[in-house]
């Protein structure tokens, strides 16, 4: 327990320092949390077989973006920022997709609908961009509602693992997670709100 732990507190200090204004911090920050990164880069690809985007680079452009921002988002623990670099994550893949879209039109492809120029595993664009829309509503009515199901949604993390990241208990975990869903079937259209219903654990 004290080497997970210690790695803990350094992940705690390097957010502080990151907050503080410190650019250095946030490389050393995403190499102490980059096991984590690896798994919500691969949740936020999966089935997208043939994509170009791998995880790596999904992590690559994320740091970027990250680093890019004049000023740091307000992040309050390690659960609140991987969270966050979910939602990046997540923006990411749909540019990702916008643009092979864009450069198949530019190239002789006839003008179809998106959904029919894109795989099978992208053809949900529509459907993860209403998602993000919500949660991002969710996030100012719910904030701890909305990171459990982003962490669910977009990271593919248990409720245990929730728990442990944000500091509060299986229940407390279990109960936001019910709030958010019980928010987002109210506010969401139904062929949409059933997959993150679904796979946040409903």
């Amino acid at each position: 327990m004290a080497p997970r732990a210690g790695k803990e507190d350094q992940t705690a200090e390097l957010i502080a320092r990151w907050q503080s204004g410190d650019t250095a911090a946030l490389p050393l920050l995403l190499h102490a949390i980059y096991g984590d990164l690896q798994r919500i880069a691969g949740s936020c690809l999966r089935g997208r077989g043939g994509d170009s985007l791998e995880p790596a680079a999904l992590i690559h452009e994320a740091f970027l973006r990250l680093a890019g921002d004049r000023s740091p988002p307000v992040i309050r623990d390690k659960g609140h920022l991987l969270a966050f670099i979910a939602k990046v994550m997540q923006r990411i893949v749909v540019d990702h997709i916008r643009e092979r879209s864009s450069a198949k039109r530019g190239g002789g492809v006839p003008d179809l609908p998106l959904d029919d120029q894109l795989g099978a595993g992208e053809r949900n664009i529509e459907q993860v961009l209403d998602i993000g829309t919500a949660l991002a509503r969710l996030a100012q009515a719910h904030p701890e509602a909305a990171m459990v199901l982003e962490l669910r949604y977009y990271g593919g993390y248990e409720l245990q693992e929730i728990a442990e990241l944000t500091g509060v208990s299986l229940t407390t975990v279990t109960r936001r997670q019910r709030a958010g869903q019980a928010w987002l079937a109210r506010q969401m259209r139904p062929r949409h709100s059933s997959d993150i219903l679904r796979k946040s654990g409903a």
